[in-house]
């Protein structure tokens, strides 16, 4: 097993870098409403990834 951790592709850093102020959300020191963050009423889904 190797770890990936802090190591983004050149791919995943162009897709940061170029969609961050429109797709980003900065942390925020309180709960975040999901519902007004993206203006709508929905399920969430919390996936977290996990390289084996």
């Amino acid at each position: 097993m190797s770890s990936l951790e802090g190591r983004l592709t050149k791919r995943q850093q162009h897709a940061i870098d170029k969609f961050w102020l429109v797709l980003g959300i900065y942390y925020q020191a309180h709960e975040l409403d999901l519902n007004a963050q993206f203006d709508s009423v929905a399920p969430v889904t919390l996936e977290i990834g996990f390289v084996a």
